[in-house]
């Protein structure tokens, strides 16, 4: 593997503190990650317009499987539920 590192590409992700407990785990372990990317945590607000989109999606795929089904088909009974 240490032969052919460029052509490697691995992706380690978690909260921060639990990724830096990790590294902690073997010396010259964050070293040896070339790059790290921390995302910032979601506001409040984010997190509700999140949630619309979401929900809009999961309407319009309800409506098409509505809208495709045969008049009285039982198919759409053993749906999973939404959500």
């Amino acid at each position: 593997m240490e032969n052919n590192k460029e052509d490697i590409i691995v992706v380690l992700a978690g909260y921060k503190d639990k990724m830096d407990a990790f590294y902690g785990f073997i010396p010259g372990m964050a070293s040896r990650i070339g790059n790290h990317i921390e995302f910032p945590d979601y506001e409040d607000e984010e997190l509700v317009e999140i949630g619309k989109v979401l929900r809009r999606r999961e309407q319009a795929q309800l409506l098409s499987a509505l809208l495709s089904a045969p008049l009285g088909s039982s198919r759409l009974l053993s749906a999973p539920p939404l959500g």
